[in-house]
Order: structure tokens, then sequence, then C-alpha cells
């Protein structure tokens, strides 16, 4: 196209526009694009719409309410695409309706999960959603943050302040060139934050239990409903989980 444009002097971006078969044309045209940080916000007055919007990525299987049910400030769209593969949406709550991007300020998302916390007792940290959604299914309190791995700072952690805390990061693979697994790494990050809080901090070693690459608490759950008890098997996991941070020494004395 490059040579074209040098041969015939019309722009190479045009040409290959040009050449892109219908179909491909529509669907560009049709994708949701990002907002631009200096752009009006894309306004969606109703769930409806959002619904309508998040269909033209793919088909949407699950969302998920960051704050009260009955009033989040974040919503997220897990959607199935067409190859297969997944993707997200974020909604935030406007004044007009809702916006498809995230407008809440970093450290101020709730967790994911945080609006059902019993009053005592251990908390399960886990990555996703749909990892809470099945621990909470089994009577395990577990909250997640926002945005994935690596955004643990755009989440409020706050409610986890003095509690006694479990992390149970995914169980990725060591990266080549950076020489960290992204899930340890976020869950460090986490363990950061809560430090800061007063937090009693253990973390979950997931290699051990038979997890696939990149595999989490949903996948256990899933692979061993059937022979076992996921409550108390989860709950065998936390006990045994190393402790962390200051405390670390004298859990192991003890």
């Amino acid at each position: 196209f490059d040579l074209r444009e040098h041969q015939t002097g019309r722009d190479a971006r045009e040409q290959f526009k040009e050449s892109l078969p219908k179909d491909a044309r529509q669907e560009r045209r049709s994708m949701p694009r990002t907002q631009k940080a200096d752009a009006p916000l894309v306004v969606l007055p109703t769930s409806k719409e959002c619904a309508a919007y998040a269909k033209r990525i793919g088909q949407p299987v699950a969302w998920y309410k960051y704050g009260p049910q009955d009033a989040p400030v974040l919503v997220v769209c897990r959607i199935k695409k067409d190859d297969g593969k997944k993707s997200f949406l974020q909604f935030s709550k406007i004044a007009d309706g809702w916006t498809p991007k995230c407008t809440v300020d970093d450290g101020k998302i709730p967790l994911y999960g945080s609006h059902d916390l019993p009053p005592d007792g251990p908390v399960l940290v886990v990555e996703g959603e749909k990892c809470v959604d099945a621990c909470r299914s089994h009577g395990v309190a577990a909250v997640s943050s926002a945005m994935g791995a690596g955004k643990a700072k755009k989440s409020d952690w706050s409610v986890l302040a003095r509690r006694e805390v479990v992390l149970w990061p995914d169980n990725d693979p060591v990266d080549a060139k950076s020489g960290k697994s992204t899930g340890m790494a976020h869950m460090q990050d986490v363990a950061e934050i809560l430090a800061d809080l007063g937090a009693s901090i253990r973390m979950v070693d997931p290699e051990p239990y038979g997890l696939p690459a990149k595999g989490d608490v949903a996948d256990l759950i899933e692979a061993h409903s059937k022979e076992l008890s996921p409550a108390v098997t989860i709950r065998g996991i936390m006990d045994a989980a190393d402790a962390i941070g200051g405390a670390a020494p004298l859990a192991e004395k003890l």
C-alpha cells in the first residue's frame, strides 16, 4: 500500500480500507471505541442500552456489581467473543445513566463482594469476580479488586482494615523475562496495601493443589466439588497458608 501511494498519490490508509471485505469494514465501524480522556462521555441512559452496547463486542455472560447491589457505582460485564476469548467492559454510574468506562477515582472502587462480608472472621482475597461468586456460593467470605491483576491501587481496601485476610493468587507461571508470576506479584501489591491497614495477612501457594497453569480457586471448586466439600477444602487451604508481613516470624514460632 505504501508503494501504491507512492505510485498513485492516494493515501495508503484509504486504499487499505477500500481493500477490506465489506463485512470486515462493517465490523470495524460497529465495534465500540475506547473513550479518549478529554472526549465527552458516551451516555447510556438505561441498563438495556448498556447490554446492547456490550453485545457489539460479543455475548454477555455475566454482570458484576461493585458497591451496594441496589446502587452500584461500577458494573463489569464479562463477554464471550466470537473467537471464544473473554473480554470485559466497565460501566460507571453517572448523572444521566451509565458510561462505558471506569470513571471512579483511583483508590475509590469498592471491592467486589465487600457488600456481603460478615462482621468478623477470615476473608479470602481472590482474582476476579467469578472466583468471588464461586467462594460465596459455598459460604466462604471472599472479595476481589477491580480491573484485573496489577491494578490493586485502584480499589478501596479499607473494608479489610485490621481483619484476618488470606490471599489466593492465580497459579500463573513465572514469566521468563520478568522472573515474576503475575498472580503472585498482584497479591504482593495487595499485601503491601493491607499491611498499612493493620490487617493480618497470609498467602496461599496455589502450586501444590493440582491447579492448571493460570488456574484459580473457581477451577479447584469445579474440578473437585463432587468428591470434596468445597467449603471445608477452601477453609483448610486458608488455614494452611503461610503468614507474611510483620507478623510472619511470630506466626512461624507459634
